[in-house]
């Protein structure tokens, strides 16, 4: 599940995609974000999670070539995750990585 940052935090920038990892003791999480790195965030500074949608779904909503997205997923530069062998992320991961439309 790829949720957003509600808030800024470490360094983090506001409404940037991350993958939820594990609760922590507290009221912490840790996260991972794009690149693959994990932090603790209060868990009050995680926005519901945003609905993911295939990688074929997004390069064709979004303009930008499927065999990009799958590169960008695979070297950690999107926040993705792979399920029953179809890659998934969102809208808001593609977005916050910079990648432009054709």
């Amino acid at each position: 599940m790829i949720t957003k940052m509600l808030y800024d935090c470490k360094g983090i920038k506001a409404g940037s995609p991350i993958a939820f990892v594990e609760f922590l003791s507290g009221d912490r999480v840790l996260v991972k974000v794009a690149g693959g790195e994990q932090i603790a965030v209060p868990a009050s500074a995680v926005d519901a999670h945003e609905p993911e949608e295939s990688l074929p779904a997004l390069s064709e909503k979004m303009g930008v070539p499927y065999d990009t997205l799958v590169k960008y997923a695979r070297d950690g530069k999107i926040l993705a995750r792979k399920s029953g062998g179809v890659w998934l992320s969102t809208a808001r991961a593609i977005e916050a990585a910079g990648i432009k439309p054709r």
